[in-house]
């Protein structure tokens, strides 16, 4: 307790005018505009991750895509906490999180940002930083927005006849639409969006697996995705409000089992904010504010053909959190506290599981001298008799032109936080257990430990041209982590083996980018490297971080020909990658089309192009986009989709006055 002091109180510190904010709440984050985000022609909302540097994307489907980042572990979920106007909104399941079922249509975001390193916002601790959603916001009176996109993806061995488009060599990508409408008066905005998407398999043996799992015809996934938000100042305070809820007929790839699973997910979610200014004390000006949330999850079986599977699963999650800050001329602290209690029925599971987890958390910042900030943040997370500290210190320097930052955190996390498929194991839950794969697992997950270091730079080198690097390093012990040893039978599509529980696996990662932004005239660019890699630690570490491309580079250009009209282009170079586990299921031929799997994800060098023009005082947007250009292998997992070239077009239409 004294070092956790000292670490604290180390370095006298928060806050600044409004250009210092930003700097000291998102050290070295990633900015994308909704300029950006129209030029490079996204067709999902997870194609924003291509965007941003220091990640590395892996995917089965071509649609749901995981993350690896320097910490925690590779591919097991995304590197980020997601923050909708700066409201905590999730689609997280047993650990998963994937950007396209959230609600908010691609067409009204304003900007989304990626902070990287760990610290508190929105009333919680995060470890590995926010990604930030900012939508477009809304003038007096009614606007309504909504978008359609179609797409297809040549290349694959056909005939291909699960979707309406039957062709040897064209499968169907959507059709997508989504939509919103916001009501604006006085001191009150309501707000309702929807995204209702179709995804089908596209790889041919990723269809011979699908078609021995589920009765549907076509076999395909359909999330259905709305929200109910809403904003209303009450006195001289705000209260904001959401409501959201999602239906999926999904199939689902889950490592563990070796393939996908159809399940149908039914979420609901709803949470309340409130901000109310305090008067003054003898801390400054003090502000309250809370937040109270519940979430509710199911899981069933989705016209399945598998015998025994019953992936029956309810969550209900309730959440209720509470702060007070002060404001003290360049100095500012806030103090709070979360509770979430967590119940959970299911197969295996008999009586309800449940656990509570309490969160207590202080921050404290402060601008010594002119152009230094510093923040520290520290919690405390309970969890039955089970207590862990979490420090984390903001440091940023900002003279001329030129802002360096320094990021440094000293993390315990306990397995409630995160509970994922080994956790639940644990307590009984049987229901993605398929006789193929036999899961093994000595005991249960334990708690982890975590320190990390980040040092970045940027510099503005002239008038448009914009430098920015960063190197971080992550110390982690405690992990658990899932080792698959899978073989394939012949004539089978599904992999069959052992995935075995490695408990306390240590290891040290390194992570360094660099990119340099430049804008002139009609034009904007930017080059950037990434590495990520792993420098040491158990066999078990190691192995997972094989997965893990170690290099990417990338160039891409737009150009403005006019305030209606851009032509985009990107190239991106990546590493490949071997995926221990996945050697003896390389080489064998899947029927019908004798399609192999391979353990080696090859690199590849990608050519994207996007076409965006608006029409009609910027009412209506097409947009054209050409992924993979050249047909490039494109491959991100074993058992995954080879994404050949795709085109995807999309129309917007935007009525009333959104700015």
């Amino acid at each position: 307790m004294t070092a956790a002091l000292a670490f604290l109180l180390a370095i006298p510190v928060v806050v600044t005018d409004t250009t210092h904010v930003v700097a000291l709440d998102c050290p070295g984050g990633q900015h994308l505009t909704q300029a950006d985000i129209e030029a490079s022609g996204s067709a999902h909302l997870a194609d924003v991750l291509r965007e941003f540097e220091g990640f590395r994307t892996a995917t089965v489907s071509g649609y749901a895509w995981a993350t690896a980042h320097a910490g925690g572990i590779p591919f097991s979920r995304n590197g980020y906490d997601l923050l909708l106007d700066g409201e905590p909104v999730s689609t997280d399941v047993f650990g998963e999180q994937d950007l396209d079922l959230l609600p908010v249509p691609l067409m009204d975001i304003a900007s989304v940002t990626l902070c990287p390193g760990p610290g508190l916002a929105a009333g919680g601790f995060h470890s590995y930083g926010t990604l930030r959603i900012e939508t477009r916001r809304a003038v007096e009176g009614v606007q309504a927005s909504g978008a359609y996109q179609v797409g297809n993806e040549t290349g694959d061995p056909g005939p291909y006849v699960f979707t309406e488009l039957v062709s040897p060599n064209v499968p169907r990508i959507g059709p997508d639409s989504e939509g919103s409408v916001t009501l604006r008066q006085s001191g009150t905005r309501v707000r309702g969006e929807g995204r209702g998407l179709r995804l089908y398999p596209l790889d041919a043996v990723a269809v011979r697996r699908v078609q021995e799992v589920t009765a549907r015809f076509p076999p395909d996934r359909v999330p259905y995705v709305g929200a109910l938000r809403g904003r209303v100042l009450v006195g001289s305070g705000e209260v904001v409000a959401q409501a959201v809820g999602r239906y999926i007929k999904d199939l689902w790839f889950v490592e563990a089992a070796g393939r996908e699973l159809p399940v149908r997910q039914v979420n609901l979610q709803g949470a309340a904010h409130g901000t109310h200014p305090m008067g003054r004390g003898a801390l400054g000006q003090l502000r309250l504010d809370y937040r109270a949330g519940m979430a509710y999850q199911a899981l069933d079986a989705e016209e399945s053909l598998l015998a025994d599977f019953d992936p029956t699963w309810r969550q209900t999650r309730v959440t209720a959190s509470v702060q007070i800050q002060a404001d003290r001329g360049p100095r500012r602290f806030a103090l709070g506290g979360t509770i979430a209690r967590v119940d959970v029925s299911g197969t295996g599971l008999g009586e309800k599981a449940r656990f509570t987890l309490a969160t207590l958390f202080a921050q404290r910042s402060h601008r010594p001298t002119t152009g230094l900030q510093q923040r520290t943040a520290a919690a405390l997370v309970t969890a039955g008799a089970a207590v862990r500290l979490k420090l984390a210190n903001t440091l940023v320097w900002r003279h001329a032109a030129q802002t360096w930052s320094l990021v440094i955190g000293l993390e315990g996390r306990l397995p409630e936080e995160q509970p994922g498929t080994a956790y639940w194991y644990t307590q009984g839950y049987r229901g993605f257990v398929v006789p193929a794969i036999a899961y093994v697992q000595a005991q249960p997950p334990s708690a982890r430990t975590e320190g990390s270091a980040r040092f970045g730079w940027e510099a503005i080198l002239a008038p448009g041209l914009h430098l920015q690097a960063s190197v971080a390093g992550h110390r982690l012990r405690g992990l658990t982590l899932e080792r698959p040893a899978f073989r394939l039978e012949p004539g089978q599509a599904a992999p069959q083996g052992t995935v075995t529980v490695i408990e306390g696996a240590h290891g040290e990662t390194l992570a360094g980018a660099i990119s340099l932004r430049g804008a002139r005239g009609p034009w904007r660019g930017r080059v950037a490297y990434s590495l990520l890699a792993d420098v040491g630690g158990s066999t078990a570490f190691r192995d997972a971080w094989e997965r893990v491309p170690r290099h990417r580079a990338r160039a891409d250009a737009t150009v403005r020909l006019d305030s209606s009209f851009s032509l985009h282009a990107a190239v991106t170079v990546q590493s490949g990658a071997e995926w221990p586990g996945y050697a003896e299921v390389s080489g064998v031929p899947v029927p019908p089309f004798g399609e192999t799997y391979d353990a080696q994800v090859p690199g590849h060098v990608l050519v994207d192009a996007a076409i965006s023009k608006h029409l009609w005082d910027r009412r209506l947007r097409l947009s054209l986009l050409l992924r993979n250009l050249l047909n490039t292998e494109e491959r991100y997992h074993p058992l995954g989709a080879t994404l050949d070239f795709r085109l995807f077009a999309r129309i917007e239409a935007r009525l009333g006055a959104l700015r």
